[in-house]
């Protein structure tokens, strides 16, 4: 049986509608990406819910639900590592999709404090990303 373990979700952002973002549509219970897949994009959600679950099976740990102006799948982004878990949608769900480029370009517009408090807030979400296995 799953574990589900709380995680602290930032405040959702809100979505506007004159934004000039692309979104993709997922049905419900479909995988939007895997644990340690390369990854080349992060999400945006306008409508719906994705789970983030690390391990399989028997061993399969929720470790957030995120909802409408929660963005997931970011952090294999920042730091070019693998994901570290799998992002599985729970009910039929659009997402703004950011590619690797935009988010990079959106980055170096940035100002090094800026950038390097996402690099290390990143690294620490990781390591406790880790801890939840």
């Amino acid at each position: 049986m799953p574990r589900h373990a709380p995680f602290t979700s930032a405040v959702p952002m809100p979505i506007r509608d004159d934004d000039d973002l692309e979104y993709s549509i997922f049905a419900k219970n479909t995988e939007i990406f895997r644990e340690g897949a390369a990854a080349d994009n992060a999400y945006l959600i306008k409508s719906g819910q994705v789970q983030i679950v690390v391990g399989q099976g028997a061993d399969e740990s929720i470790i957030d639900t995120v909802g409408p102006g929660d963005i997931f799948g970011e952090m294999a982004l920042v730091d070019d590592a693998p994901r570290s878990a799998t992002a599985r949608t729970t009910d039929d769900t659009i997402c703004a999709v950011v590619s690797k480029d935009a988010l990079n370009i959106k980055l170096a517009r940035s100002d090094l404090f800026t950038l390097g408090l996402v690099r290390l807030l990143i690294k620490r979400l990781r390591k406790t990303t880790e801890l939840a296995r």
